[in-house]
C-alpha cells in the first residue's frame, strides 16, 4: 500500500512535466491555403464573389477581401514555400483602414508576397456619393451663406467622421493636411476661402509685445509676436464675419519657398492688422495669403465648408447632377511590413499615403490617385523598387524612398524610381512636396516623367544617388527660390545629375506684380544650403525664370550642360545660410542629422571632410565664415544659349578660375556677366522667350559636337520609356 500511494504521489509531480514536455514537442499546425506548384510557389485567389469565411483561397473558394487573405498567408508554413502570389481578379475593393501586409509570426522567414490585380482592379479608401446623397442646406450654419438656396449638405458622421475628430482638425494646426477632402470627377473641390482668386498681401510687418504669446507659438529664436498689416479692404470683409474662431490662413507668409498654415491669434476690427498663431519662419513684407473654411465665403462653385458637427456644405458645380463625388475615408490603403509587391492595382481616394512600406518592397504599374496624405507611396527603411505607376491629382508629394544605412554607407542593393509618369501633384502640400524624394544610399531615379505642378520635381540627399534621363516640365508653378532637382545638406557623396531635360520652371507673371515682392525666381538645378559632394552634367536645361544651375557648397563638378532661355544662370553662389558651423573646436553646431559624417566610414568615404572641418574649425554661429567655404569646385565646358544674364559670385575672393573660361554661348544675344541684380524685369523676358527655341534643331546643329561627353542617342530617349535601360550607365 506504501509502494502504491509513492507511486501515485510521483505519478502527480511528474504528470505536469510530461504534459508540458508533450505541449514543447508538439507540431505547429499551419494553414494550408491556396494552390502550390512544382517550385514552392503559393497561389492564393481574392474575388468579388468569395466569402470570407469559407475561403481556402482556390478557384473555387476565393477570399472576398485581400486584408482576409493576407491574414491566413501568415499562418501558412513559410519555411517550405518560395512565394506567394495573391491574384486579385476584376472589381473595386473598398477599405475603411489600410490593408496590412505582415511578416509571419514566430516563423524564421517569410515569402515574398505579390499583390496582384488581374484585369481592372480598384483599390479604394472613399466613398462614392452622387447629387442624391446630398440634401438642401438646413440648420443654424446656412443662414451664413450667401446663397444658402443653392447650398448643399452631407453628415461625414454617416461616413466614418466624427464632431470630435472635426472639431480637433478645426482647433489644430495642419488643416491643409488633415481636413476631409471633396473630389467632383476626380478633381479635388476647394476649402471655402477669400479671395476667391489671388491672394492677400503683407503690406507691413511691426512688434506686438502686447500679445499675449500663450496663444502664439513664435518661430525659433523670436521673443515677440508681430503684427502682420494688409489691405484696408480686406478688413471691411473680415468684419461682415460672424466670427474668425475656426478661420485659417494659408499662403506665403514667409515667402514662395514654403507654404504656411496657420490660425488667427489676434485680430483688429478698425486696423487692418493681425497676429498669427504660428509660422514657421517670421512673416515678411510682401507675403502673400489667403483665408479658408469660411461659411460666409461658400461663394463660388466648387467650393465646401465643413462645420464643428462634421457636416460638409457643398456649391454645387454645373456638372453636380451627373458627376462622381469622392469623399476618402481611409487613412491608406496599403501598409507593407514584410518583403511585398503591389502590381497592376488602381490605388485611389485616400487620406493617408497609398503604400507605406517599412522593409524591402516594390510598387510596379499601379494608378495612383485622389491620395490626400504627405505623399503618394512612402519607402522607409528597405530597398525600394518603384517602377511603371502613373500618379496624379494627389494633394501632397508623389514617391518618398529613404534606403539603405547612411551612418554606415551601406545598402544590400540600388533602389530604383523608374519610369513612373507623375503629374497634378503638390495640390495643396506645397513647394516641399517633390514628385520624388530619393534619400539614403544608392537610389537610382531613372526615366520618369514629372509634369505640371505647383511643387519641385526631384529632391535627393544622401550618398550614391543618381538622377538620370528624367524629363521635367512646368513645374513650380506657384513657388519661388526653389529647385525644379535640388539637393541639401552638406550629407553627400558621390551623387550624380546627368542627361536630364529640365524646361519650363517657375511662377513667372504669378507673384512678380505684388507690391513690396522680392521676387528670386526658381532654378533648374539647385544645391541649397550648401548640398555638396555631387556631379552635374549633361543636362538640358531649357526655359527657367531664375537660374538654370544654382550652386551652394563644396567639391561640386558641373560640365557639359545646356542652357537655354534662362532668367538668370548663378554659376555659383558661395555665401548661403550655414548648415555646419563649430565653436572652439566643438560641434555644438550641427544638425542632428549630420552627426555621423565625422565617423570613420564617412571619413573614409570622403577624405575631403577632413578639409570642411579644419576650414570652419574656430568660427562661431555669428561669424559670417562660418558659411560653408567653397572648395573644390570646377565648372567647365558648360554652354549657354540666349541667356539675359551670367553671373559669377565668389564672396570669399578665391575663385582659381573665370566665367569666360568654363561657360561658352553660342547665341548672338548680350549677356551681361557683372550684372549681379535681382530685378522683376527678367519675368519679362522669361515669358517673352518660353518655348522660343526649338529643342531639337538646336541639337542638330554643328556646334552639339563640341559638347564632351554628350551621348545624344541615348539622350532622346529621356523620360519614360517602355524598354528599360541598363540603370547607372
Amino acid at each position: 500500500m506504501k509502494r502504491l500511494l509513492s507511486f501515485l504521489i510521483a505519478l502527480c509531480m511528474i504528470l505536469p512535466l510530461m504534459i508540458a514536455c508533450n505541449k514543447e514537442t508538439k507540431p505547429k499546425e499551419y494553414l494550408k491555403i491556396g494552390t502550390t506548384d512544382e517550385l514552392g510557389c503559393v497561389t492564393v485567389i481574392v474575388s468579388q464573389e468569395g466569402n470570407d469565411e469559407t475561403a481556402d483561397g482556390t478557384e473555387a473558394l476565393p477570399y472576398a477581401t485581400i486584408q482576409a487573405a493576407m491574414n491566413d498567408i501568415a499562418q501558412i508554413d513559410h519555411s517550405i514555400i518560395s512565394s506567394v502570389a495573391v491574384i486579385v481578379k476584376s472589381g473595386t475593393y473598398s477599405v475603411t483602414s489600410p490593408i496590412t501586409v505582415d511578416p509571419a509570426p514566430e516563423q524564421d522567414k517569410t515569402a515574398k508576397i505579390v499583390i496582384l490585380g488581374e484585369g481592372d482592379v480598384t483599390v479604394t479608401g472613399g466613398v462614392t456619393l452622387t447629387a442624391s446623397d446630398f440634401a438642401p442646406a438646413a440648420g443654424d450654419t446656412a443662414q451664413y451663406f450667401p446663397e444658402d438656396d443653392k447650398i448643399v449638405m452631407i453628415d461625414l458622421k454617416n461616413y466614418g467622421f466624427t464632431a470630435e475628430q472635426i472639431n480637433a482638425i478645426i482647433s489644430g494646426g495642419n488643416y491643409f493636411k488633415t481636413v476631409p477632402a471633396l473630389y467632383s470627377n476626380g478633381v479635388l473641390q476647394t476649402l471655402s476661402r477669400y479671395p476667391n482668386e489671388g491672394f492677400v498681401s503683407v503690406t507691413e510687418i511691426y512688434d506686438s509685445p502686447e500679445t499675449d504669446l500663450s496663444k502664439v507659438k513664435l518661430p525659433e529664436g523670436e521673443t515677440t509676436a508681430k503684427s502682420i498689416f494688409f489691405g484696408e479692404e480686406h478688413l471691411d470683409r473680415m468684419n461682415t464675419w460672424h466670427s474668425t474662431d475656426t478661420v485659417f490662413v494659408g499662403g506665403h507668409l514667409t515667402g514662395l519657398y514654403i507654404q504656411d498654415d496657420t490660425k488667427i491669434a489676434e485680430k483688429s476690427d478698425s486696423t487692418p492688422k493681425m497676429v498669427l498663431e504660428h509660422t514657421t519662419e517670421t512673416p515678411k513684407k510682401g507675403g502673400v495669403f489667403y483665408f479658408y473654411n469660411i461659411p460666409e465665403e461658400l461663394d463660388a462653385p466648387g467650393e465646401y465648408y465643413i462645420d464643428a458637427n462634421a457636416v460638409l456644405y457643398y456649391y454645387p458645380t454645373e456638372e453636380f447632377e451627373t458627376a462622381t463625388l469622392t469623399l476618402p475615408v481611409s487613412d491608406g490603403l496599403f501598409v507593407l511590413n514584410t518583403d511585398a509587391r503591389v502590381e497592376n492595382i488602381t490605388l485611389t481616394s485616400s487620406r493617408g499615403t497609398a503604400v507605406t512600406a517599412t522593409d524591402a518592397a516594390e510598387v510596379w504599374d499601379c494608378e495612383i490617385n485622389q491620395i490626400g496624405g504627405d505623399w503618394a507611396i512612402y519607402f522607409d527603411g528597405g530597398f525600394a523598387d518603384i517602377k511603371g505607376n502613373n500618379i496624379h491629382s494627389c494633394r501632397g508629394g508623389g514617391i518618398y524612398v529613404d534606403a539603405g544605412d547612411l551612418e554606415k554607407l551601406y545598402t544590400a542593393a540600388v533602389s530604383t524610381v523608374y519610369n513612373n509618369h507623375i503629374h497634378d501633384y503638390g495640390k495643396v502640400i506645397y513647394p516641399h512636396a517633390p514628385a520624388i524624394s530619393a534619400n539614403g544610399v544608392k537610389v537610382t531615379v531613372a526615366h520618369n516623367e514629372i509634369n505640371d505642378s505647383f511643387s519641385k520635381a526631384i529632391s535627393f540627399t544622401g550618398a550614391y544617388q543618381v538622377i538620370e534621363y528624367n524629363k521635367i516640365n512646368n513645374v513650380l508653378t506657384a513657388s519661388d527660390n526653389v529647385g525644379a532637382v535640388e539637393t541639401t545638406g552638406l550629407i553627400n557623396i558621390d551623387n550624380i545629375v546627368r542627361y536630364n531635360h529640365i524646361a519650363n520652371v517657375g511662377a513667372a507673371g504669378y507673384y512678380y506684380e505684388l507690391p513690396d515682392y522680392s521676387y528670386y525666381g526658381s532654378a533648374g538645378i539647385l544645391s541649397n544650403y550648401s548640398g555638396s559632394y555631387y556631379e552635374v552634367y549633361g543636362n538640358v536645361i531649357d526655359t527657367i525664370n531664375g537660374d538654370g544651375i544654382h550652386m551652394d557648397g563644396r567639391y561640386i563638378n558641373v560640365h557639359n550642360n545646356l542652357l537655354i532661355g534662362c532668367a538668370n544662370w548663378y554659376v555659383m553662389d558661395t555665401a548661403h545660410e550655414y548648415s555646419l558651423y563649430f565653436k572652439n573646436g566643438e560641434t555644438d553646431g550641427i544638425y542632428e542629422f549630420e552627426d555621423f559624417i565625422f565617423s570613420p566610414v564617412w571619413k573614409e568615404a570622403n577624405p575631403d571632410l577632413a578639409s570642411l572641418i579644419f576650414d570652419l574649425n574656430q568660427t562661431t554661429k555669428d561669424d559670417p565664415r562660418a558659411w560653408a567655404v567653397p572648395l573644390g569646385n570646377v565648372i567647365d565646358r558648360n554652354w549657354v544659349y540666349y541667356d539675359r544674364y551670367v553671373r559669377y559670385f565668389d564672396n570669399w575672393g578665391t575663385a582659381p578660375y573665370s566665367i569666360e573660361d568654363t561657360v561658352h554661348r553660342f547665341s548672338g544675344d548680350t549677356i551681361d556677366v557683372a550684372s549681379d541684380s535681382r530685378d522683376n524685369g527678367n519675368n519679362t523676358s522669361y515669358n517673352s522667350r518660353r518655348n522660343k527655341v526649338v529643342i531639337e534643331e538646336l541639337l542638330a546643329t554643328e556646334k552639339v559636337a563640341e559638347f564632351v561627353d554628350m551621348d545624344w542617342e541615348r539622350f532622346q530617349t529621356i523620360g519614360r520609356v517602355m524598354t528599360e535601360w541598363k540603370l547607372g550607365e
